[in-house]
């Protein structure tokens, strides 16, 4: 793959996961507004987050390890 494709392909990617974690603040905004505890809210949230952080990990592996190869 060339670089501009590894440019381009992150640049998707990191669009997608703020577009995820938009989606989640505003999830979460909508069951403050429902009645939700915040607390329960603040647990749901962070499990939300967590697959996205494993994955923004991944990919930051995958790009040191790509760089230096």
């Amino acid at each position: 793959m060339s670089i501009k494709q590894t440019s381009f392909k992150q640049k998707i990617i990191t669009g997608l996961l703020i577009a995820k974690l938009t989606l989640i603040g505003v999830q979460a905004e909508n069951r403050i507004q429902q009645g939700d505890s915040s607390t329960e809210i603040l647990i749901w949230v962070i499990s939300q987050c967590v697959p996205v952080l494993l994955h923004i990990e991944r990919l930051e592996k995958e790009q040191n390890k790509n760089k230096y190869k």
